[in-house]
């Protein structure tokens, strides 16, 4: 069964809010480079026969005439469900359409044409974020009948609308690797977590230019040997070693205090005030 991939991009000066503020250049750059990863990911796929972008955003569109998909332009149908939807209503009705995020950066082709194979056995599927309460994928097997209710809490709207949420009950390697279908970026903690898992080229060309994440996180524990132990938003446990501690700015921490980890490469180097 091939597939046709529709992915609805926003323009990137507004793109990733939630992520950096508006005045860091790196934002835009780094919503770039994750929709640069998701192409990637979905031409290597053996499933999707065709990418279509929907977006108003000329760079985007540059990025995607430089690729094997094509381009429709999403004014007037402004916002994510609408370019969605109208993504869908551009290809014939019995097209098998996949609607794809496009922030995420640890996607790749084995993990795309696990979604596609198991989608395969439903009419209508989806797959939730990381934090199982959003939408990463919605798939249908005929476009015409394709619904997207991306946004707040998409997850159980999209449960309403018949869609089967995919993986819930697969072993323990197939949520390895539709884990990284799952995981969208759009706060620091995500960004965190992303690069644990292993970014794609592009996004990890942008990373080695940009300033180290801070990441928001609680006191948890500490060991015998001086070294704290922290929990970030996403409940991920980290250890900060007794030097980054002494280096501090604290002098005595508290299990339950809150602070900010900077990280290099997945490694506590610094630890501030949130």
């Amino acid at each position: 069964m091939e597939w046709t991939a529709v992915v609805p991009v926003k323009s990137l000066p507004d793109a990733k809010s939630r992520l950096l503020p508006d005045a860091d250049p790196t934002r835009p750059e780094l919503a770039l480079a994750f929709l640069q990863d998701v192409l990637s990911a979905l031409a290597g796929a053996a499933g999707i026969a065709r990418v279509v972008v929907v977006t108003d955003d000329e760079r985007v569109q540059r990025i995607v005439e430089a690729s094997s998909a094509s381009w429709l332009p999403e004014a007037p149908h402004i916002g994510l469900n609408p370019a969605a939807a109208f993504g869908a209503a551009s290809l014939p009705h019995d097209t098998a359409v996949a609607i794809i995020a496009g922030d995420l950066p640890c996607l790749i082709p084995s993990a795309v044409d696990l979604v596609l194979t198991l989608a395969v056995a439903h009419d209508r599927a989806f797959v939730s974020d990381a934090q199982g309460i959003g939408t990463t994928m919605l798939l249908d097997r005929t476009a015409a009948t394709c619904s997207p209710a991306f946004g707040e809490r998409s997850r159980a709207r999209h449960v309403q609308l018949g869609y089967v949420d995919l993986g819930l009950d697969s072993n323990a390697q197939t949520r390895l690797l539709l884990a990284r279908a799952r995981r969208d970026v759009d706060t620091q903690v995500d960004l965190w977590d992303a690069r644990r898992m292993g970014v794609g080229a592009a996004t990890q060309a942008v990373l080695l230019n940009s300033p180290r994440p801070m990441i928001p996180a609680t006191v948890r524990s500490t060991t015998p040997a001086g070294d704290v132990i922290v929990v970030n938003d996403d409940g991920f446990s980290l250890t900060v070693p007794r030097s980054v501690v002494d280096a501090s700015v604290f002098r005595l921490l508290r299990v339950g205090q809150r602070l900010a980890v900077t990280m290099d490469d997945r490694i506590p180097v610094r630890i501030d005030l949130p």
